[in-house]
């Protein structure tokens, strides 16, 4: 059985980060190129399963960016922190102060609940007495 190439992938994304830092896609363009080529090849095959493969690109692409930031550094390049970071997770979002419950003034009308125990009325308020039908014979 094939074991994912997963530490071959994670350096070789750490190797393109380096190149990037240092500015290798303007100063050594063409190694930069392929690096990043490499490394998609080697994340497709990854994808589709094909370990072998994916190692194998993935090793190619690691040479590259490692071969593209040493002839950045050879440029005169020098190492900036401010390139953005490609895997770079989002920062967190803020925090939501939900709005505490109130009740439901709607079940408490229907279970006879409610403010004072009459039926939900304001305590100024009676309730509602229900009418007694008519009589009979009275018009």
């Amino acid at each position: 059985m094939v074991q994912r190439p997963v530490q071959s992938m994670s350096d070789t994304s750490a190797a393109i980060r380096a190149a990037r830092e240092v500015n290798a896609e303007t100063l050594s363009p063409d190694l930069f190129r392929q690096a990043n080529e490499a490394f998609l090849k080697a994340k497709n095959e990854y994808r589709l399963k094909n370990f072998n493969l994916a190692e194998k690109y993935a090793l190619r692409a690691r040479k590259l960016a490692e071969q593209s930031e040493f002839e950045s550094l050879q440029g005169g390049a020098t190492r900036t922190s401010t390139a953005p970071a490609e895997d770079a997770p989002p920062p967190p979002p803020e925090p939501y102060d939900y709005p505490e419950p109130s009740g439901t003034p709607a079940v408490d009308l229907l279970q006879g609940g409610g403010q004072g125990g009459n039926g939900g009325n304001p305590p100024d308020q009676a309730p509602e007495q229900p009418k007694a039908p008519p009589a009979p014979g009275t018009p």
